[in-house]
């Protein structure tokens, strides 16, 4: 009698634990109302969920709990697939016109929370645009948090000056994933809006050096310093940023990852451009050469970032500082460590990023350079006169595809109508445009014209 009593108490101590964290036993049958538009699943398997809503449905967002699945979304007679790319997953679902929608996962998904709107979602909800083909700025941070740390202000500065920034993690927290989503609520805080590059074959283990670091890598993971080289190589091939951002060299506050992390990005930055090493990334991505390396306070060539101290109008009269602080206090896992005093002070009397004087995020030194060394000393872009897509856009009017009338550099269907809107005087085309349509450079829209753009859309040239 007493083995049953404790096997019954054993039971329904098992069941209030799995209650009070929030696991369903199932979640068959889910769905989201009028009364009910939003659901947490905190950690929950399911096949699907349907939306039985009064109004018209202008997006869905689903929140995985660690790693995204791919969906199908159906309803008002469309069906449409998604691919399961962003662990918070935002979709217009304007398009089918319904507000009773079901959403299926093929190979069932884990999920964190879903929720369902009927207008202009909330400023938090992430909409994510994929990871960046070119980056104007690629920040190379070891953990999650050392970009809201180490790199305080450069984020929220930048992005809100328009430029493309793509943040590489090192390591990922397999142990913990609820760390992902305090990255993603993090970055978007601080204005970015390319996915980030996630490195799950480096795990995450503390050590004192660079040989700790590699002793741990090698052990758990089978890896080796070439394949540290040649991850770093790959990532500033495939982003071809402009200007990149590392790690101290001594690690910081010596943790041997970040070591590790910035003594091989010095030395891929010097071999990115070169396609005998690592041929593999350079077959696929191509070769690159970043115009810059910024190091983490990196005595040669030093620059003091200011800027992130200095409110801007873009960021609501803030400072760029100020808002990777908010950054920062997405990363709840992380508030009970020193860090947390370090960039807020015990009682919140840090403001200021110059306030910080270990390790401060203001201290940079130019470690590499194709355009000469800085002058003016006033940021990461001195001598950089064009980010990406301005050298696009220049190229595109310095070199022009005829038949292109839209201007995106390709001609395709849009292109057809277009010229055909303006052959028959029913829309007007800019200067540009008007010189792209007119492919034979007779001054005037003509059949000779619209041969040309028709035979570029239809080879898709």
């Amino acid at each position: 009698m007493k083995a049953y009593k404790k096997l019954l108490a054993a039971v329904c101590a098992a069941a209030l634990l799995i209650c009070s964290y929030g696991f369903p036993a199932s979640a068959d049958g889910l769905k989201l109302t009028d009364t009910q538009t939003a659901h947490s699943l905190n950690g929950a398997r399911i096949y699907g969920f349907e939306t039985e809503l009064s109004q018209t449905l202008t997006g869905i967002y689903i929140e995985f709990s660690d790693t995204a699945a791919d969906f199908t979304v159906s309803g008002g007679g469309t069906e449409k697939a998604y691919e399961g790319k962003f662990i918070n997953s935002y979709v217009d679902v304007s398009e089918f016109g319904t507000g009773e929608l079901q959403v299926n996962f093929p190979d069932g998904a884990v999920l964190h929370r879903v929720s369902c709107y009927t207008e202009t979602p909330p400023a938090d909800v992430q909409i994510w645009q994929d990871m960046c083909d070119e980056a104007d700025l690629m920040i190379c941070t070891t953990h999650a948090d050392d970009d809201q740390l180490f790199f305080a202000g450069i984020m929220p500065h930048y992005a809100a000056m328009g430029y493309r920034i793509q943040v590489v993690y090192f390591t990922d927290h397999n142990n913990h994933p609820p760390r992902r989503r305090e990255l993603l609520a993090g970055l978007w805080e601080c204005g970015i809006r390319n996915y980030p590059y996630i490195n799950y074959a480096f795990s995450d283990a503390y050590s004192e050096s660079v040989d700790g670091a590699l002793y741990n890598l090698k052990a758990l993971d089978g890896r080796t310093y070439d394949d540290v080289v040649a991850f770093q190589t790959e990532m500033i091939r495939r982003f071809k940023p402009l200007v990149v951002a590392g790690h101290d060299l001594k690690g910081e506050y010596g943790h041997g990852q970040h070591m590790l992390n910035s003594k091989a990005l010095c030395e891929a930055v010097e071999i990115s451009g070169d396609a005998e090493k690592y041929p593999e990334s350079a077959e696929k991505y191509g070769v690159w050469t970043p115009k810059k390396l910024y190091i983490h306070l990196y005595e040669q060539n030093q620059i003091v970032l200011d800027l992130v101290d200095v409110p801007m109008y873009r960021l609501d009269g803030e400072t760029p500082f100020k808002v990777t602080q908010k950054g920062f206090m997405h990363h709840k896992s992380q508030h009970w460590t020193w860090f947390k005093p370090w960039l807020l002070g015990r009682s919140g009397e840090i403001t200021q990023a110059a306030q910080i004087e270990k390790y401060s995020p203001m201290k940079w030194g130019l470690y590499f350079t194709t355009v000469g060394e800085d002058e003016a000393k006033n940021g990461f872009f001195e001598h950089i006169y064009e980010t990406h897509a301005q050298t696009r856009a220049r190229l595109l009017i310095q070199v022009p595809v005829p038949g292109d009338v839209d201007v995106d550099g390709k001609v395709t269907e849009k292109d057809r109508e277009l010229f055909l809107l303006a052959y028959r005087g029913e829309t007007k085309l800019n200067s540009v445009g008007f010189k792209r349509a007119d492919a034979n450079g007779n001054g005037r829209l003509d059949p000779a014209d619209y041969a040309i753009t028709a035979r570029g859309a239809a080879s898709g040239e």
